[in-house]
């Protein structure tokens, strides 16, 4: 038979851990893809060497619990994703196994656009939900910047 004392310090125990869980979740932005699920557009995007010009066609990245696709360009591209987004602060973003379908675009500057989002996209390190409808990842001397399609 358990005395009261140790049941209110286990209850005591459990309930601090419990509180330190909720706590680091919290901290990591609720898990895989916490605030990127949807679909969304690149509506501005720099790297090291500048500005991307998004003219030539349209990017794509559709974000569903930890998969990530989307429209490079040109080719279909996934890959996987793990953190999450946060409304005040920067949070760790890692993306990983990234592939791509292999056409051949002819439109003017497509075929580079999409090959400096896929680079860019690799070095995302963290991001931030700006607002409701605009998210922005960041790594390695690149943004890119999402406004939200369709919530997921």
């Amino acid at each position: 038979m358990m005395s009261r004392t140790f049941r209110r310090g286990a209850a005591a125990l459990l309930g601090g851990a419990l509180a330190g869980l909720v706590s680091a979740c919290a901290l990591l932005g609720g898990g895989d893809g916490a605030q990127m699920q949807g679909e969304w557009v690149l509506v501005a995007a720099e790297d090291p060497t500048g500005a991307f010009d998004l003219s030539p066609a349209e990017v794509t990245l559709t974000v569903q619990g930890s998969t990530l696709s989307g429209t490079a360009a040109c080719n279909q591209y996934g890959g996987t994703v793990s953190g999450g987004l946060d409304s005040t602060d920067e949070r760790p973003v890692s993306i990983g196994a990234l592939f791509q379908t292999e056409m051949a675009c002819t439109g003017e500057g497509v075929m580079e656009l999409e090959a400096r989002y896929l680079t860019a996209l690799a070095a995302v390190e963290s991001g931030l939900r700006i607002d409701d409808d605009t998210m922005a990842l960041f790594g390695g001397g690149v943004r890119l910047e999402f406004d939200l399609l369709i919530e997921g």
